[in-house]
């Protein structure tokens, strides 16, 4: 039976493994074409696709195409789940938005009247301040969300610091009355932002976002 040697993503060696583990990692998404690997007694490191009875399972590449070879199965299944997510995220914001909007008719009459006495009151320095950051960020975060659904690398940082500045300018805002369903879907997206953040980094999303390793 034959015995390898993997370097992780990592960059840690693994093994020896026996054949039958490693396909079984490639079933699982943690092992993807470009993984080096080299069989052991052999001191050549070369990628999974160069060995034929391990290319097969990738839908038969070879070393040849290993630079257009397609992501992990996982990896593919779990980008698919990001856009879902994504797309929940920003119908939340969307219904949050269309809610602050009609507010008026949302309100009962008595929070209405203090909403009003409180957009009259005079703006403190650090509600400008808020407002900026808010101006600025909107367009940010917009171009984080495009970014993650076209897969480019920076926009996983972009997304996570983006959507911590959200909740971190909270108290900038001053006082705010919205009514209770455009409240929930504000926590609904935020919480399905944590869901992203978790994913992109401790998934094998983190592998697709990550600036590629030079194997050793």
């Amino acid at each position: 039976m034959t015995n390898y040697t993997l370097i992780g993503v990592d960059q840690k060696q693994y093994g020896p493994v026996t054949d039958e583990q490693l396909r079984q990692w490639i079933r699982d998404g943690r092992v993807n074409q470009q993984s080096q690997v080299k069989v052991n007694g052999d001191a050549e490191w070369r990628p999974v696709s160069a060995f034929p009875e391990l290319a097969k399972m990738f839908g038969g590449g070879t070393a040849s195409s290993t630079a257009s070879s397609e992501p992990a199965p996982q990896a593919t299944r779990l980008k698919t789940r990001l856009k879902l997510l994504l797309s929940m995220e920003a119908l939340c914001i969307i219904c949050v938005v269309v809610m602050s909007i009609f507010s008026d008719y949302l309100l009962p009459e008595q929070l209405r009247d203090y909403e009003t006495s409180v957009a009259a009151a005079p703006t403190m320095l650090i509600g400008w301040i808020g407002g900026a950051v808010f101006v600025i960020l909107l367009p940010t975060a917009l171009t984080a969300t495009i970014g993650l659904f076209l897969g480019w690398r920076p926009a996983r940082a972009l997304y996570l610091w983006t959507r911590i500045t959200v909740v971190a300018i909270g108290p900038l805002q001053g006082i705010n009355v919205e009514p209770g369903c455009a409240a929930l879907f504000d926590d609904a997206a935020v919480l399905v932002a944590g869901v992203i953040i978790g994913m992109l980094y401790y998934s094998q999303l983190n592998e697709l976002y990550s600036k590629p390793k030079s194997a050793t």
